[in-house]
């Protein structure tokens, strides 16, 4: 049985409680975060947002800080949780990533965690309005079972805790859903299970395990809006509707926003989309700046991944003639001998 936090004394009068939006961020991703806050102040003028330094990289992201009308938050705040790198899996590459996991200790009573790599295409109220009404401690928007435990755990995990492997770049929660007491204990016991989780996903399987093994009442967004699309990431199929003013997938659910997890920048898929809000409220000369410097980077980044293809299928041929010649000669020695 799924065991929730009880969100009653939170949600019996929504305008009493503080909501908001948190995103993950740094200089480092600056050109995706400029995209990101530009689409979420255009639908979304007042809704508060906070950004989670995902490191002490963060001089650029203070400079956008007036314009559009976001908070960040204090280092002193989420870098208590880059340690939690360190407990599960024995190094601090990606500790940024466990940053996120201040969203639960911040301000906002009920919350929406997005990525830095996510345009968002329409007003965000109506999901958080609906998971207030929810019993529910977790929504999220996109589920992925093989990025996150590995077959034989998987088949455990969802048979004992009814896990659901969702993406962890994208959800709906509310403060406390977890304690840190919860978070730092569970931790321990995640490191002996780290072998389990998908390498190269960092933090993604272990909220998951966290969200399993405390058995909190976990569910896809639809659990409580049918009509929005089971997925949001950039490479499922949708368009844009004018009538309604609305992106809708080929079911004709809505799209809330776009997400590029798993794409790198600028090679990633749907440019033009990015763009779009790359470029939103620049002056004609900033917008061609822009363009010009992202199609200029897109291109040197294709031209190296052709030719890394390419040296490679080469070395593999120039290995696959060496052997045949290795072949032929070794015949050769057995038939003189």
């Amino acid at each position: 049985m799924k065991q929730g936090i009880n969100k009653a004394e939170n949600t019996s009068n929504l305008s009493t409680h503080k909501l908001g939006v948190y995103c993950l961020a740094n200089d480092s991703v600056i050109e995706w975060f400029e995209a990101f806050v530009r689409s979420f102040r255009k639908s979304n003028p007042i809704l508060p947002l906070t950004v989670i330094p995902y490191d002490k990289s963060v001089l650029r992201l203070n400079l956008l800080k007036g314009p559009f009308n976001f908070d960040i938050m204090d280092e002193s705040e989420c870098s208590r949780f880059d340690s939690l790198a360190l407990k599960i899996r024995g190094g601090t590459k990606g500790a940024g990533m466990f940053r996120k996991y201040a969203c639960f200790f911040g301000g906002y009573d009920q919350f929406i965690f997005l990525d830095s790599d996510i345009v968002v295409l329409s007003s965000l109220d109506y999901v958080l309005q609906a998971f207030a009404n929810s019993s529910y401690d977790f929504l999220y928007f996109d589920s992925d079972m093989t990025m996150v435990y590995k077959p034989d755990f998987a088949v455990r995990m969802v048979a004992v805790y009814g896990s659901q492997g969702f993406n962890a770049g994208a959800f709906v929660s509310h403060k406390r859903a977890i304690s840190e007491l919860e978070l730092f204990g569970i931790a321990e016991s995640a490191r002996e299970m780290n072998e389990n989780f998908v390498t190269g996903c960092v933090d993604q399987p272990v909220l998951n395990y966290v969200f399993d093994i405390l058995k909190r009442r976990v569910a896809h967004v639809t659990g409580v809006l049918p009509d929005v699309a089971i997925s949001c990431w950039a490479r499922t199929p949708f368009h844009y509707e004018r009538k309604i003013d609305m992106a809708v997938d080929n079911q004709r659910k809505r799209v809330p926003f776009i997400h590029w997890a798993g794409c790198v920048y600028p090679s990633m898929v749907r440019k033009e989309l990015f763009l779009r809000w790359r470029t939103a409220d620049l002056s004609f000369v900033d917008c061609c700046y822009v363009s010009i410097k992202f199609h200029y980077n897109r291109g040197r980044t294709t031209l190296a991944q052709t030719l890394k293809k390419w040296r490679s299928r080469l070395l593999n041929l120039l290995r696959g003639k060496t052997a045949w010649s290795q072949c032929v000669r070794k015949l050769r020695q057995a038939r003189e001998h």
